[in-house]
C-alpha cells in the first residue's frame, strides 16, 4: 500500500472538561505541534475547527501568524471548513449551512482558500443529506469514523458518498481510530495494517494524540521513521487528507447514497434541555433573519449582519457533538445553557426591534393587533393576546373587513388583565393588521374534543380511547393510543451497544381530567398522571378549523436510569416510515430500533390513500414497528457515564433530565402521501409560530396588509431569507420538500422581480438578489 501519515489532534473542546479548559488545550497542543513542524521538515499536520482558529487569532496572535505562515507553505492543512465538528443528526439543516458559511468565510479570509475536506471523525452517524451541504460549501471530500464496520456495512473504506439532488463528495472511512498513543506507534500500525491489507491500495493513517488534545509527537515521528523501514513493503509519505483524495484521482470507487447509521443512539435524547434550547435558537434565529431583512427592505433600516453571525457562531460551538449528543459533565450543561441563552435573547431581541421598526410605520386607526407570518406560504394558525379590556368580549377585523371573533383564555396573570385567542390569516413572509372591536359574549361552553375534522375521547388512564377522522370516514390509530411508556434504560449517557429501548415498565397513569378551555375556537382538556415520583400534565387539544391535534405537555421526571416515550400506535400497514433529517427526509424499515429525527416522523398506507405524522417541537428520538410510532421525550443515565465502567453503589451520582420539562407534539392524520399533505409545512409551523404585537392609533405609510413574496408551488419554501454576509443583496434560500423534480416560480414583490427554475429532489438552491439591479443570481451556500 501507499501510506499517507495524517498528523493531527482530535480535539473536544468540551466533554469531560468545560470549554476554559478546552481552550487552553488548544493552545497548548498547537505550541507543541508547531515545535515539530519547526525540527522536522517533512512533518505536516492536519487541524479542523474553525473556532479553534478563532480562539488563536484572539488570545495568541503572534501563534496564529506562525500557523498562517505553515499552512502558506503547504505543510498545515485548514480541515473541516465548519465551526465545530458538530453532531451531525440533531442540528436543523440551515444550521449546517451555517457551519460552512461563516467557517469557509473566516478560511478565505485569514488564510486565502476554502477548506476541501469535511472532517467529522468523532461524530455519531451522518446525516444523508451532508454531501449535499458540503458540495455546495466548497468541500469536495469527507473523512468520517462512526459508525464504525460492525456498525454500519459499507462497499468500500472509499466511496463516493451521494444525496437525493445528486450532490456527491468522495469519502473515507478511517480505519481503527483517528487517535494514538504519545509513543512508540507499532501496535498502532499493526493494528492498522490488519484492518486493511488487501482492502485498499491507497490508505491514510491519522497519528496524535486525541480528545483532550497534545497530536503528533516526537516519539511519534521518531518510531515512524523507525516503523517506514521495518514495513518496506509499504509506501509512506508524510502528507494531508487533501493531499490523499488528489492522490486518488483517476480511480473509480462505489456509490453510497444512504445515510451513514448508526453509532450511541441514545444521544438522540440524552439532556433534553440542550436538544430543546438548540432547536428553538435555531428557529428563532431564522425567523428574526427573516423579519429582520423585510424590515430593513421597507424601511432602510441597517440590517445586523454581525449580530446575527456572532449568535449563530455561539449556537453552533454549543452544536459539537459531545454538547449537543448529551455526553458531557453537567457543568459543561450550564455553560451551553447560558451560551444558548445569549443566542436566544439575540434572536428575540432583533425579531422585536425589527417588528417594532416595521409597526411604527403601519397606519393604525384604532387598537389593533399585527400579527407575522414567518412562513413563504398563506397560514392560518392561533394568536394569543394579553391585554386590558373592559368590555364584555372581544373581535378582531382584518383589513377587508372579515371578523375573526375571539376565545377568552385564562390570563398569564392574576390582575385583571385579559387573554384572548383568535385565528389569523397571514399572507406568505408578510403581516396583516386586526383592529380590535368589542363584542357580545354569544357562546355557551362545549365540554367535548370535537371539531369538523375530529371527534376524540379519552379513556380513565389518560390514554386516546377513540379518534375519527369524520372527512375520511376512518379511525386512524389503534387503542390505547398516545400512552406514556416507561422505558428499562440501564445504557450509560451515550447508550453505547443499545439498538432499541422498547421495554416497557411502567405506563403513566390519569388521576385527574378537566376541561380549561371549551370553545368556541379550541378546546382543550388537561389530564393529569403520575408513575412513581414523577408526574405528566398533558393538555388535549383541537382548533375549529385546523385539521391536527395537539399536546402540550408539563412533566416533572423523578426516574432514573428509565426511558420516556409517547406511543402512536396506528392502522397503518406499510412496512417503512418516513424521517425528516436536516434539509430532507429518508424512508426507514420499521424494525423498532432508535432512530435519529428532526421535527417529525409518518406512516403512510398506500391502500388506504391515508397516513399519520407524528410532529414534536424539542424532541430528536423515535422508533416505529408494526404501525406504532414511539417518541423518546427523556432518558436518564448518569452524566458522562461510559461503559465499560460500572457504576458503584454508595455514590450519589448524578442523573440527566430530573426535574421539569415542558415539550409540545402534534398529531396529523391525513389523506394521502405525507407529501401529498403538506406534513413539512404543518411540522414548519408547529415550530416556528406565528408572531404578534399589539399596537395603538398612529399615522403611517405601510400598508395594513403586506407580503414580501410569493412561490410555487408549495412543496418548495423559503427556509432562510437574509441579507448577504459581504455586499448589499438578499439571500433567498429554497429547500424542495418532497423529492421531487420541480419547476418553480418566485414572484418577489418588494422590489418588484421574479425568477423561475428548477430544483432536483430535495435541493438546497441559493438565490442572490441585487438590490440594484434586481436580478437574481444562483449561487452556492457561501454565497460566492
Amino acid at each position: 500500500m501507499k501510506i499517507h501519515l495524517i498528523g493531527n489532534a482530535h480535539i473536544d473542546p468540551v466533554w469531560l472538561w468545560r470549554w476554559s479548559e478546552g481552550m487552553q488545550v488548544v493552545r497548548a497542543t498547537c505550541q507543541s505541534v508547531l515545535e515539530l513542524l519547526d525540527r522536522y521538515p517533512n512533518f505536516k499536520f492536519s487541524f479542523s475547527s474553525v473556532i479553534f482558529y478563532k480562539w488563536l487569532e484572539e488570545n495568541d496572535p503572534d501563534m496564529f501568524a506562525k500557523i498562517k505562515k505553515y499552512v502558506q507553505e503547504g505543510r498545515w492543512e485548514i480541515l473541516g471548513g465548519w465551526i465545530v465538528e458538530p453532531d451531525c443528526n440533531i442540528p436543523c439543516g440551515e444550521s449546517f449551512v451555517r457551519h460552512s458559511l461563516y467557517g469557509q468565510l473566516f478560511f478565505k479570509s485569514r488564510f486565502g482558500k476554502f477548506a476541501k475536506v469535511g472532517y467529522n471523525p468523532d461524530s455519531f452517524g451522518h446525516n444523508a443529506s451532508i454531501p449535499q451541504i458540503l458540495a455546495k460549501s466548497g468541500m469536495e471530500f469527507y473523512v468520517f469514523m462512526r459508525p464504525a464496520p460492525h456498525e454500519k456495512e459499507l462497499p468500500s473504506y472509499i466511496f463516493n458518498w451521494k444525496s437525493k439532488d445528486g450532490s456527491a463528495v468522495l469519502t473515507y472511512r478511517i480505519p481503527r481510530s483517528y487517535a494514538t498513543g504519545i509513543g512508540d506507534l507499532r501496535q498502532d500500525l499493526e493494528s492498522f495494517l490488519r484492518e486493511v491489507n488487501e482492502k485498499l491500495e491507497k490508505a491514510m493513517f491519522f497519528f496524535g494524540k486525541g480528545d483532550h488534545g497534545g497530536g503528533p509527537t516526537e516519539e511519534n515521528l521518531k518510531s515512524l521513521e523507525r516503523l517506514k523501514n521495518e514495513f518496506s513493503n509499504h509506501t509512506f509519505i508524510f502528507s494531508t487528507t487533501e493531499e490523499f483524495f488528489r492522490d486518488l484521482k483517476g480511480e473509480e470507487y462505489p456509490t453510497v447514497e444512504d445515510e451513514l447509521q448508526y453509532h450511541s443512539r441514545g444521544c438522540y435524547t440524552s439532556c433534553s434541555l440542550i436538544k430543546k434550547l438548540n432547536r428553538q435558537t435555531e428557529c428563532n434565529l431564522i425567523t428574526s433573519e427573516k423579519i429582520s431583512a423585510i424590515s430593513s427592505l421597507l424601511t432602510k433600516k441597517e440590517y445586523p449582519r454581525e449580530k446575527f453571525q456572532e449568535a449563530w457562531e455561539t449556537l453552533l460551538f454549543c452544536q459539537f457533538h459531545d454538547i449537543l449528543a448529551g455526553s458531557s459533565i453537567e457543568p459543561a450543561y450550564e455553560d451551553a445553557r447560558n451560551f444558548l441563552g445569549s443566542s436566544l435573547h439575540t434572536a428575540d431581541k432583533l425579531a422585536n426591534y425589527a417588528f417594532q421598526n416595521i409597526a411604527n410605520r403601519i397606519k393604525i386607526e384604532r387598537q389593533a393587533v399585527i400579527v407575522f407570518n414567518p412562513s413563504s406560504w398563506q397560514r392560518k394558525g392561533v394568536v394569543e393576546v394579553e391585554l386590558s379590556w373592559q368590555d364584555e368580549a372581544l373581535q378582531f377585523i382584518s383589513p377587508d373587513g372579515e371578523i375573526q371573533e375571539g376565545q377568552e383564555i385564562q390570563s398569564l396573570s392574576v390582575t385583571g388583565m385579559r387573554r384572548f385567542l383568535f385565528l389569523a390569516d397571514v399572507p406568505p413572509l408578510g403581516y396583516k393588521v386586526y383592529e380590535l372591536l368589542p363584542a357580545k359574549k354569544e357562546y355557551n361552553p362545549d365540554y367535548k374534543l370535537e371539531n369538523e375534522f375530529f371527534s376524540l375521547s379519552l379513556d380513565e388512564n389518560g390514554y386516546i380511547s377513540h379518534l375519527l377522522d369524520k372527512t375520511a370516514n376512518l379511525e386512524p390509530l389503534t387503542y390505547p393510543a398516545l400512552v406514556p411508556l416507561v422505558i428499562e434504560d440501564p445504557g450509560d449517557a451515550w447508550g453505547h451497544d443499545i439498538n432499541s429501548f422498547r421495554e416497557v415498565v411502567g405506563q403513566f397513569k390519569a388521576y385527574e381530567a378537566k376541561f380549561i378551555e371549551a370553545g368556541p375556537l379550541r378546546w382543550k382538556l388537561r389530564v393529569k398522571s403520575r408513575y412513581g415520583e414523577s408526574e405528566l400534565w398533558q393538555d388535549f387539544i383541537v382548533y375549529k378549523g385546523l385539521p391536527f391535534i395537539d399536546v402540550e405537555a408539563t412533566l416533572l421526571w423523578k426516574e432514573k436510569r428509565k426511558m420516556l416515550k409517547i406511543s402512536l400506535p396506528t392502522v397503518m400497514s406499510k412496512s417503512t416510515a418516513f424521517f425528516s433529517i436536516p434539509y430532507g427526509f429518508i424512508e426507514r424499515e420499521q424494525n423498532g430500533e432508535e432512530q435519529p429525527l428532526n421535527q417529525w416522523m409518518n406512516i403512510d398506507d398506500e391502500n388506504k390513500g391515508y397516513g399519520v405524522a407524528f410532529i414534536n417541537d424539542s424532541k430528536y428520538g423515535g422508533d416505529v414497528l408494526e404501525g406504532e410510532m414511539r417518541l423518546s421525550i427523556v432518558r436518564s443515565p448518569v452524566y458522562a457515564h461510559h461503559i465499560p465502567r460500572q457504576l458503584e453503589s454508595g455514590i450519589d451520582y448524578h442523573y440527566m433530565d430530573q426535574g421539569y420539562h415542558r415539550f409540545s407534539y402534534r398529531i396529523y392524520p391525513h389523506k394521502g402521501s405525507w407529501q401529498d399533505a403538506g406534513v413539512v409545512r404543518v411540522a414548519e409551523e408547529f415550530n416556528n409560530p406565528l408572531l404578534s404585537m399589539i399596537e395603538h392609533p398612529h399615522q403611517g405609510t405601510l400598508p395594513p396588509s403586506f407580503s414580501l413574496l410569493e412561490i410555487k408551488p408549495l412543496d418548495v419554501i423559503i427556509s432562510a431569507l437574509k441579507f448577504a454576509e459581504e455586499e448589499d443583496a438578499l439571500i433567498l434560500r429554497l429547500w424542495e420538500t418532497t423529492g421531487k423534480r420541480t419547476k418553480t416560480l418566485l414572484i418577489v414583490n418588494h422590489p418588484h422581480t421574479s425568477w423561475e427554475g428548477e430544483l432536483a429532489p430535495t435541493e438546497i438552491k441559493t438565490l442572490k438578489l441585487d438590490l440594484n439591479s434586481l436580478k437574481f443570481e444562483e449561487t452556492n451556500l457561501l454565497e460566492v
